[in-house]
């Protein structure tokens, strides 16, 4: 950790040679009373990694500088620089996992657990936490292409996407598209529908398709079975955008307003279908065959206002592919 003293200098009380690592300097109270800290010694840079008395040990020549000989008597005078700012950010907030967070004790100092959902704040004494927050990876949306467009549209909203039919008279599947990872993959993307509130039968989500023709589809996402706040996560086969054909399964879920994670897995064998809360805890919904109805080449998200004639959307906050 980066530390930092108020008008902290003295001079050496022996000479340095250019490859020692330790130093002698004539008063040290005024020092930082351990390191990290910076030191300036005529024009060389160290840095102090411990102190015992008026004894530091250094690491030389940093930060662009050369490692020389010093004169007893030399000015040895406690600096910040460009590295002790870069050290001191990275001390203020630190990413890992939450076993690797370190002991409380510096004020206002953050750290983020990657397998966990809430952001922690050093107080001084303790870790308190605040959340939940689940790390996302923002859409490209220059990744994808459209299939069957009509009249839907695109925005960038911050680092997400938000893709939003204003309405048909029929079923039809707006879908963003983009090739299908080699197996095994797979696809973790949150996602937040924007339902009309007298909705009946909107959908959004993930969408799997064969560019044989124009379908089959493969559709895992949500839908609003009545109104907008009776809301089921849906698995349908389509024989096109706007053909439905069977239903997988459609369960019922408490929808909140926050994003709900959707995964697709392909293992080379098989296609399962997670659905999450949390975006850290998931649970299978679905099993198939990889190939069962479908064999894809395409893979994307989608929304359908399903002959409703008002609109749907749907914000992609997130959208990560992982492979072996």
């Amino acid at each position: 950790m980066e530390r930092f003293a108020n008008n902290a200098a003295s001079t050496l009380s022996a000479a340095v040679a250019a490859g020692a690592t330790s130093l002698t300097v004539a008063g040290a109270t005024a020092f930082p009373s351990a390191g990290n800290f910076r030191i300036l010694i005529d024009s060389e840079i160290m840095l102090v990694t411990a102190v015992a008395g008026t004894t530091f040990t250094v690491t030389r020549g940093q930060e662009g500088t050369t490692g020389a000989s010093h004169a007893s008597g030399a000015a040895v005078t406690h600096i910040v620089t460009a590295g002790s700012l870069a050290a001191f950010r990275a001390d203020s907030l630190a990413v890992g996992t939450y076993s690797a967070r370190p002991a409380s004790g510096v004020a206002g100092r953050l750290y983020v657990p990657t397998d966990g959902i809430a952001l922690h704040v050093d107080d001084g004494t303790v870790w308190r936490s605040f959340g939940p927050v689940r790390r996302l990876v923002p859409p490209d949306d220059t990744a994808f292409t459209w299939i069957n467009q009509g009249a839907a549209a695109v925005t960038q909203s911050g680092s997400a996407l938000y893709l939003r039919e204003p309405g048909v008279t029929s079923r039809q599947g707006r879908l963003r598209l983009m090739p299908t990872p080699t197996p095994p993959y797979t696809l973790t993307a949150a996602v937040i529908p924007t339902f009309a509130p007298s909705a009946t039968f909107q959908e959004c989500g993930l969408v799997l398709y064969n560019t044989g023709g124009i379908g089959p589809l493969v559709y895992f996402g949500m839908m609003a079975r009545d109104t907008a706040s009776n809301v089921q996560l849906i698995g349908e086969k389509q024989t096109s955008p706007s053909n439905f054909s069977a239903s997988y399964f459609e369960a019922y879920v408490p929808y909140l307003g926050h994003p709900v994670w959707l995964r697709i897995k392909d293992d080379g064998t098989n296609r399962t279908l997670h659905y999450s809360m949390d975006g850290l805890n998931f649970e299978q919904i679905h099993s198939a065959g990889r190939t069962d109805w479908i064999t894809p080449d395409r893979i994307g998200y989608f929304v359908d206002c399903n002959s409703t004639n008002v609109a749907v959307g749907m914000t992609l906050l997130s959208w990560e592919i992982t492979q072996p």
